[in-house]
């Protein structure tokens, strides 16, 4: 990674950072979720460069959340929250491969969806899911006014965008 991407990179985590914390002060659980939405800027920058979610990231953030969920004592609603940001889309993404023959997501969104449940449970999908969807659509009109297409649709940053509604315009776990 370029000097330039790190840069970025440290400046957007810092702003995130910045916002999670206005949002909700300095509390244990703002730090959890910042630390969080650290590992999503993270994400975002990977799919921007390289088109992927990797499970290297994913997966640890994923069980960060549920550890976290189980020790603040709320885990049966962010175990349930990681299955159905899972379930969910991949069931539209089933539907919608024996309706076109394409896949209309990546599987690292369907981990990317089972993070934000396992972190945020399960009353915050629908929030998450229909901000997600706002944030690809904005994604789209970027690449249409911007002309760079590179084959593929980097859902990173709407991911984040996401999580990052969620938590300024909600109560932390």
């Amino acid at each position: 990674v370029s000097l330039r991407w790190k840069i970025a990179i440290s400046v957007v985590g810092g702003i995130v950072g910045l916002i999670a914390s206005a949002a909700h002060g300095f509390t244990p659980d703002a730090a959890a979720v910042c630390a969080y939405l650290l590992g999503l800027v993270l994400l975002a920058a990977i799919n921007l460069k390289h088109a992927l979610l990797p499970d290297k990231i994913v997966q640890p953030f994923l069980w960060a959340g549920l550890l976290y969920a189980a020790v603040a004592g709320h885990g049966a609603e962010n175990i349930y929250g990681a299955a159905v940001g899972y379930g969910v889309p991949l069931a539209l993404l089933l539907v919608g491969k024996a309706s076109t023959g394409r896949d209309l997501v990546g599987y690292g969104d369907l981990k990317a969806f089972a993070m934000a449940g396992a972190w945020f449970g399960l009353s915050a999908l629908s929030i998450i899911f229909g901000v997600f969807v706002v944030g690809v659509i904005f994604s789209i009109v970027g690449i249409a006014v911007f002309r760079r297409v590179g084959g593929f649709l980097p859902t990173g940053p709407a991911h984040l965008f996401a999580s990052l509604a969620y938590v300024v315009g909600t109560r932390l776990l």
